[in-house]
């Protein structure tokens, strides 16, 4: 379901603080949100005095945005290095809708964190939707910059740390958030950084991206279906038929 979707639950808070950073991180705990959306804005994030403080061992998943989101994207682009936070970067970036999706894939040769990687180019495949390109480059901050001019949304994660899981923006996305006129979305999973999320193994878990995306297609609400004359024309356009399925106990 996108960001546009129309059957969307909403709930406000509202909170009088002297330390907004700290009560985000327990309006955090206590509502267990699957993603945190952070403004980003004159070079530091809302409520909290450095991005350091947003992206180290984040209660649940995290997206810094700096630019207004498009309601309908035209291009997004989502830039990975095939780092343990390619697979939310490319899930925020299917759930924005756009006309056109793009991943950019960069290589650096001898770099061993392009490995997760290879686990989700098996899963791209099976989402035609999304155009794969892989460039390999000496200097993946002028690549990536220089793609970026060419679309109105852009998806990437944030640099992660082998030894320590800490998290910051990274050059390339400090470059993003500062010079880029497109929307730029930055993101980090919550979970804790390990060994495994560097090899083959963690890119295979995108897996869970085919199944959402299943669930999102293939989920309805009834109020689609309140139009019956609307539904039956639409079915007759397209030559299918309705089929009804009643579950029932095989009883005597």
């Amino acid at each position: 379901m996108g960001l546009g979707a129309t059957h969307v639950r909403y709930k406000s808070t509202v909170l009088v603080s002297e330390n907004p950073c700290e009560d985000l991180k327990n309006v955090i705990l206590n509502e267990k949100p699957g993603v945190l959306v952070v403004e980003w804005k004159d070079g530091r994030t809302a409520w909290c005095p450095s991005s350091a403080d947003v992206l180290t061992n984040p209660a649940c998943d995290v997206a810094i945005i700096h630019g207004e989101l498009p309601s309908s994207p035209s291009r997004t682009l989502v830039t990975v290095r095939g780092g343990p936070y390619a697979e939310l970067a490319l899930q925020i970036g299917m759930g924005l809708e756009s006309t056109q999706l793009d991943l950019l894939h960069i290589s650096i040769k001898g770099d061993v964190t392009d490995a997760p990687f290879k686990g989700v180019r098996k899963i791209i495949k099976h989402i035609p939707e999304i155009n794969l390109r892989s460039v390999t480059s000496e200097d993946a901050l002028h690549t990536i910059f220089e793609e970026a001019q060419k679309y109105d949304t852009i998806v990437l994660g944030a640099t992660a740390s082998r030894s320590t899981g800490a998290s910051n923006l990274g050059p390339v996305a400090e470059k993003l958030l500062r010079e880029s006129p497109a929307t730029t979305i930055l993101v980090k999973t919550r979970r804790p950084m390990t060994e495994t999320m560097l090899t083959e193994t963690a890119g295979a878990q995108a897996i869970s991206i085919l199944v959402d995306k299943w669930f999102a297609e293939n989920t309805f609400h009834a109020d689609e279906f309140s139009d019956l004359k609307e539904l039956m024309a639409l079915k007759e356009k397209r030559g299918v038929t309705i089929s009804l399925a009643m579950p029932a106990f095989n009883e005597d």
